[in-house]
């Protein structure tokens, strides 16, 4: 079932597509993996670089962030995501509207809820909980990937909203487990 919000919000996105060369290029930039990793590892650099030596950080806590990403990254893409399109496959805009501009290649079905947009708002929200300077930087590239793959025609928004949600909740829970394994190894280290 897509709502009407879906189809209208898709397809005015989707008008974008299709329309000059270099918009089709920052589209199919923005709604791959490229864009997020990118500026994940910009924002992981200038916290190990600058961040350690200015605010006396340690290399333990550099890895405590980066299993805080990787819990998160683990969690919303490969667990939630692929458990909920195990019970639900919703096909994608491609499949249903035939004037879809189509500029990003993919597969058909399986497109609730967007792993992109889980793996996306993941990393954003483990990253500000840890840097929070750079908050409004990750999550305007989390919502620019979402925005450039319902353009491309792969998504609808309704997948990139509960993709967001799935991955701010798994930011979250990564987050707390950090915290928790934190609590418990202190009373161990004593």
């Amino acid at each position: 079932m897509i709502l009407e919000f879906d189809r209208h919000f898709f397809l005015l996105l989707n008008s974008l597509a299709g329309k000059a060369s270099w918009s089709d290029f920052s589209i199919r930039f923005l709604a791959s993996n490229y864009a997020i990793l990118i500026g994940g590892i910009i924002v992981l650099i200038w916290y190990w670089r600058v961040s350690i030596a200015r605010y006396s950080k340690t290399n333990k806590e550099f890895i405590y962030l980066l299993f805080n990403i990787l819990i998160a990254a683990v969690l919303s893409r490969l667990i939630i995501t692929e458990g909920v399109r195990f019970f639900i496959n919703l096909s994608r805009p491609f499949e249903i509207i035939a004037s879809t501009n189509q500029i990003i290649a993919h597969a058909a079905g399986h497109s609730f809820p967007s792993g992109h947009a889980a793996f996306a708002f993941a990393i954003a929200a483990s990253l500000s909980y840890h840097i929070p300077q750079v908050r409004l930087f990750l999550l305007s590239i989390a919502v620019l990937n979402s925005l450039a793959r319902i353009a491309g025609g792969v998504h609808w928004p309704s997948d990139m909203m509960v993709g967001a949600v799935i991955g701010m909740l798994s930011g979250w829970i990564a987050e707390r487990t950090i915290i928790s394994l934190q609590r418990i190894k202190k009373p161990l280290e004593n």
